[in-house]
């Protein structure tokens, strides 16, 4: 099963996509993180060419599940939101979830946002999500009265 985990097969990464099309939010802390790092591997394959299609069909699955969390669900989104981080993906609802009161989904949150890869970025919307999070950012940061850690958090994600 190691081998599965370094050296993912296209059938492996094609389960995992179909998968996570039928993902419930019971399975969503068991199962996007291990299909990050499968999808993540998978696209690291020098012959592979069509892991970027089937991420962002990944991150289409997973994305209903980044809502205003209740006390309930914070275990999904933050699920989610380090699946996110992983891979590099972004979208509007990640940054919608860095102003969220929960401390531990502001932290993920901001880690997905730290971590976003350009490959995921429409090259037309890249300006304004970059300048969009950047006053997201400095906000934080400058909001004297946000803990600490929140304030550290969104200083890395500058």
């Amino acid at each position: 099963s190691v081998f599965y985990l370094d050296s993912p097969s296209t059938e492996l990464v094609d389960q995992i996509v179909q998968g996570a099309k039928r993902l419930t939010a019971e399975q969503v802390p068991d199962f996007v993180g291990l299909a990050a790092t499968i999808l993540k591997k998978y696209k690291a394959r020098q012959n592979n060419q069509d892991a970027d299609r089937k991420i962002k069909d990944f991150q289409k699955s997973v994305s209903k599940f980044l809502t205003a969390p209740t006390n309930d669900d914070t275990k999904v989104v933050t699920a989610a939101l380090a699946a996110y981080a992983q891979l590099g993906l972004y979208d509007s609802q990640v940054k919608s979830l860095a102003a969220e009161k929960h401390l531990e989904v502001q932290y993920h949150a901001l880690n997905a946002i730290r971590h976003i890869d350009d490959d995921y970025i429409d090259d037309a919307d890249e300006l304004n999500i970059r300048t969009d999070l950047q006053k997201v950012l400095l906000e934080k940061l400058q909001n004297k009265e946000n803990k600490n850690a929140v304030r550290v958090w969104a200083f890395e994600a500058l």
